[in-house]
């Protein structure tokens, strides 16, 4: 093995033998949550009150979410939008075609969404309580009639284990996919004694808002950076460090 890399998804999302490497130790060790807020019937309602003709997703638990529990009609027929691969895998799965923008990031979905939009486009955005308004901000400053639905709340919840892993001597890094994992983070660096080797572990982020919060709480953000999907930054990881 050619060290540990730690991953920080929410606790009932990541699954340890989705990620492999053949020569990192891939854990992860979660530092929030996800709590839903809406129930199936409660999405299907809105949605037809809204009467959307498109929909766009910002992540796998919204998507996966509508692929499992909406009825088809709710997706069917109409345009679908994902902010990047892992997203956009449950929709394809079952059949859908989704789109997915080359810049695969919230400022990138934007982008995608207005060049392909119509003027009578109504959006459905089904996404958490902690959502960037970067998405939101430019379709409306577009003039594109959005509904924003907050699916699910994520919540903080840290894995005891993280403590442990984080003052391991063959660490490498911390793999951090939102905002408010990154700050959680900062708050554990700032507590934790790891004795006198101290923690050399470099950070890696998914996204522009988490690299950001990364820096602003005092982590340097070590390259390679990633987009929406934390394969392929393990992926890439693995070809610097192995």
């Amino acid at each position: 093995m050619g060290g540990l890399l730690i991953t920080t998804r929410p606790s009932g999302k990541a699954v340890e033998k989705d990620i492999t490497s053949s020569c990192l130790e891939v854990v992860n060790c979660h530092l929030t949550e996800i709590r839903y807020l809406m129930e199936p019937g409660e999405v299907s309602r809105a949605l037809e009150t809204f009467g959307h003709t498109a929909i766009v997703f910002t992540s796998s638990v919204a998507s996966s979410f509508a692929v499992r529990r909406l009825p088809p009609g709710d997706l069917s027929g109409k345009s679908i939008y994902c902010i990047g691969n892992a997203s956009a895998a449950p929709l394809v799965e079952a059949g859908y075609h989704p789109l997915i923008p080359a810049k695969k990031d919230s400022s990138g979905l934007s982008d995608l969404v207005c060049s392909v939009a119509g003027k009578d486009e109504k959006v459905a955005i089904i996404r958490s309580d902690f959502g960037s308004e970067v998405l939101t901000n430019r379709l409306t400053s577009a003039g594109i009639d959005i509904f924003e639905l907050k699916l699910y709340e994520i919540r903080k919840k840290i894995d005891p284990s993280i403590y442990g892993s984080l003052c391991r001597r063959d660490l490498i890094g911390v793999l951090v996919t939102s905002p408010m994992e990154a700050r959680i983070l900062s708050e554990i660096m700032r507590g934790i004694n790891c004795g006198k080797t101290g923690i050399t572990a470099k950070f890696f982020a998914i996204g522009q808002p988490t690299r950001e919060e990364l820096e602003r709480s005092g982590l340097a953000v070590s390259e390679p950076y990633g987009d929406s999907d934390v394969k392929s930054l393990v992926s890439r990881i693995e070809k610097v460090f192995c």
